[in-house]
């Protein structure tokens, strides 16, 4: 796993996500976008969320594809499970592109494990990435406050693993 240091306001970018909607999926785990949606036009305009896709484009030199921001209440532990993504340009059969985390909010107990890292925590500042959400993995915050990533996916031309 990668870590890439951001120029960005993370403060000026978790204000934009309080005016958006969330949902709660069968996880524990608030959702505002779902895998493989884009860039829903309400959300991609604002300016900090904006700045945040291209930054990590930029930084790749790849197509930003897909945004997800993410909020984990304390005391969550969202269970191991696979995502599953559409088909992209680069890929069209069971894609495993790059996915990008930029945590906004954050506390050292929540944490993030997969089976090819392990467990650690994504702290701020940082981009991590890329993860591999075709394998096993699973999100908890056994902390206090609740946990904010943004997310997004870029159109790699190579594939970084199979699903299995």
């Amino acid at each position: 796993m990668q870590k890439i240091a951001t120029k960005l306001d993370l403060v000026a970018i978790a204000n934009e996500i309080e005016s958006i909607k969330f949902w709660l999926d069968g996880s524990g785990a608030m959702m505002s976008i779902g895998q493989s949606k884009g860039f829903p036009p309400e959300i991609i305009y604002k300016t900090g969320i904006k700045a945040a896709v291209d930054e990590i484009g930029q930084f790749r030199n790849q197509v930003p594809l897909n945004l997800m921001i993410n909020r984990l209440p304390p005391k969550i532990i969202v269970p191991k499970h696979q995502d599953f993504l559409n088909p992209t340009q680069y890929q069209p059969v069971q894609p495993t592109i790059e996915r990008w985390h930029l945590p906004l909010i954050t506390n050292p107990d929540s944490l993030w494990w997969d089976e090819v890292e392990g467990e650690f925590h994504m702290e701020p500042g940082f981009w991590w990435g890329p993860t591999p959400y075709w394998k096993l993995h699973s999100i908890s915050n056994h902390g206090t406050i609740e946990r904010i990533h943004l997310i997004v996916d870029l159109d790699s031309p190579f594939p970084l693993g199979s699903y299995k």
